[in-house]
Order: structure tokens, then C-alpha cells, then sequence
């Protein structure tokens, strides 16, 4: 907030210095018919109290005379206004973050096909780690600057973008780019934010895939007919977090054993068969483990969804263009292999 002041205050003060210079030249040009040189030059050493002689003759032009006494006593005021919150706007970092922030919107401007994560809380912390670790290009768009500075020391290693605004509002949606987005994640602490954000982003982009946040069960619905195509409630999934850690522990052992590991990044990701050199091939002929590290089919999805999907899929097995492919591998082999299933 104090930032945002200290900004607002600079360029109100610019703005005064700036008109304060434009009065004065248009001032000395009507009284004493200098031109504008002259004028402006005059008008510069009287504000800033330089003294460098009057450049212009007003010793018998009492009219200029008071002009520049009047000039002299505003134009100290609104120096010391200006360079006092300029001096604040140098010393307190605040031109550093100005230019961090104008970075940042450019780089944001040059993305496509990326995620949108609505909200900096502890649900969108865990979202910014996991998506880092896969290597998916996201904005996240967080209301209170201190809790996006936070989630950028933590990930300091990372150029993590952000815009600092409300996710409920169009045009914050637009800058981060939601026309060209593929994915919404809104993880805003109310349903209702949640559920304004969904409609909205609906609006902008009717293709975008969105993944909302509820926190009663009895928004889901409602959620869903906004147009949401998944919703994932944090309570429910840690309740069955706690009977799959007392039914299956070393199902979960290893499934957090593999998320874990951050020098190998071991993930189950989905592939999806755009290209035509694959469509008709076998799993066998595709050769994938020695092509992408060992990387293991899992599943594979039909591109018919009224077909079932096969598990644990053979050698023999035809891929097809549409086809989904489930897999476990490493991160950065996956991200081969899905360039490989696109061409």
C-alpha cells in the first residue's frame, strides 16, 4: 500500500513540476514577448532558485515582475515536493521494483498456451511448486503484494511471474493472458471469488480448461454449471489422503517418495497424440523406453470417448491420433517424447 502511494505521490508531483514549467514559459512569452528558449530558460532558473541573472530585461515590467515573484515562491514549494518523493522512490527500492514489474509484463505478454493460478494462498503454493518442478509456463495473479513477494523469495531460483491485482477483475485476467491461456487454476479462499472468476474466465476464453477451488460441497454444482470442468475441495482430498495413509501406506510412501525427489523430477504426465507420425503405430515400434529414458506406459486413453481405456496396454498396442497417452518418466524425457507425439 505505502508503495503504491509513494508512486502515486511522484507522479503527482512530476506532474505539478512539469505544468508549473509550462505555466511559467507561456507566462514569460505573453508578458515580456521572449521566445520560447528565452522563456523556458528563465522559467527553469527561477523554480529551481539557480540565480543565474535575469536572462530576460523585467526591470521596468512590473507585471513580469510579479509574475516571477509568484513563480519563485510555487516553484520552491513543488521542487522540494517532487525531490523529496523522488528521493523516496530512489532510496526505498521502488524504482527497482518499477522496472522488475515492467519486466515481468513483458514477459507475461509473450506467453502462450500457459496456466493462470488465481490466488496466493497455501493451495496455489503447493500448485506454483508443482508446476515448477514439470516445467509449465504460469502466471499467478495474488491481491496482496507481500504474499507474492513471499512465494518469490521461497522461489528464488525461478523467474516466477505474477501480476499483483483482483483475479475477479477482466482486465487483471487479460493481462495475465487468459485469451491465450490454456488452464485456469482459481484457489481464492471464498466459493463465491471462485465462482465469479470461473464465469469470468468462461467468458473470456470458452476453451480454457479450469480447475476451481471450493470449500463446501455444496458449491460443486454450482461451480460446475459456471463453468468449471473440475473442482477439487481441500478437505476432501485430505480425507482421503488420511484413509489412503492408513490403507495403503506404501502406495502413498511411494507416490511421495516419487514426488520428492527433485534431481531426478520422476511424474506421472499425460501425452497427447497430435501428430500423424505415430497415429497407426504399435507401442512396440514406437520403442519409447529406449527412445525417452524408460519411460513407462501407464495407460492409454482412446481419442473416442466412448471407448474404455486400456491399462497397462501391450506391445501390440495401436496408438491413433487423439489418443492420450498416461506415462511415468522423468520430466524432462516426457517433454521429449510430447514434442516427439506432436510432429
Amino acid at each position: 500500500m505505502r508503495s503504491r502511494l509513494t508512486k502515486t505521490r511522484l507522479f503527482v508531483s512530476l506532474a505539478l513540476f512539469l505544468g508549473l514549467i509550462c505555466f511559467g514559459t507561456l507566462g514569460y512569452i505573453l508578458l515580456t514577448g521572449s521566445d520560447l528558449f528565452e522563456a523556458l530558460y528563465m522559467t527553469i532558473i527561477s523554480i529551481t532558485t539557480t540565480g543565474y541573472g535575469e536572462t530576460i530585461d523585467i526591470l521596468h515590467n512590473k507585471p513580469a515582475r510579479v509574475f516571477t515573484m509568484f513563480l519563485l515562491l510555487c516553484g520552491m514549494g513543488i521542487t522540494v515536493y517532487f525531490a523529496s518523493y523522488l528521493t523516496a522512490f530512489l532510496v526505498e527500492g521502488e524504482l527497482k521494483n518499477f522496472l522488475s514489474h515492467r519486466r515481468m509484463f513483458r514477459e507475461i505478454e509473450k506467453l502462450n498456451s500457459h496456466l493462470i493460478i488465481a490466488g496466493g494462498g497455501q493451495t496455489a503454493f503447493y500448485a506454483v511448486e508443482e508446476l515448477l518442478t514439470a516445467r509449465r509456463p504460469f502466471v499467478v495473479i495474488e491481491k496482496d503484494p507481500a504474499a507474492f513477494e513471499y512465494m518469490r523469495e521461497h522461489f528464488h531460483n525461478y523467474n516466477l511471474l505474477g501480476l499483483i491485482g483482483d483475479a475477479t477483475d477482466d482486465e487483471i485476467l487479460k493481462q495475465a493472458g487468459i485469451e491465450q491461456a490454456v488452464g485456469l487454476i482459481t484457489t481464492l479462499p471464498e466459493d463465491r471469488d471462485n465462482l465469479f472468476v470461473t464465469i469470468t474466465a468462461r467468458g473470456l476464453n470458452p476453451g480454457i480448461r479450469i480447475i476451481a477451488k471450493i470449500v463446501h460441497q455444496s458449491s460443486a454444482r454450482k461451480m460446475r454449471m459456471a463453468g468449471a470442468d473440475e473442482v477439487v475441495c481441500p478437505d476432501s482430498i485430505g480425507g482421503l489422503r488420511m484413509v489412503s495413509q492408513m490403507i495403503h501406506p506404501h502406495v502413498v510412501q511411494f507416490l511421495d517418495t516419487m514426488m520428492r525427489i527433485k534431481s531426478e523430477s520422476i511424474r506421472i504426465e499425460e501425452i497427447k497424440i497430435t501428430g500423424q507420425i505415430c497415429n497407426g503405430c504399435s507401442l512396440k515400434n514406437l520403442r519409447l523406453p529406449e527412445q525417452f529414458g524408460n519411460l513407462l506406459v501407464l495407460a492409454l486413453l482412446p481419442a473416442n470417448d466412448h471407448e474404455a481405456p486400456l491399462y497397462n496396454p501391450v506391445a501390440d498396442t495401436l496408438t491413433h491420433t487423439g489418443d492420450t497417452l498416461v506415462v511415468l518418466g522423468n520430466i524432462d524425457w516426457i517433454g521429449k517424447a510430447r514434442s516427439y507425439f506432436a510432429s
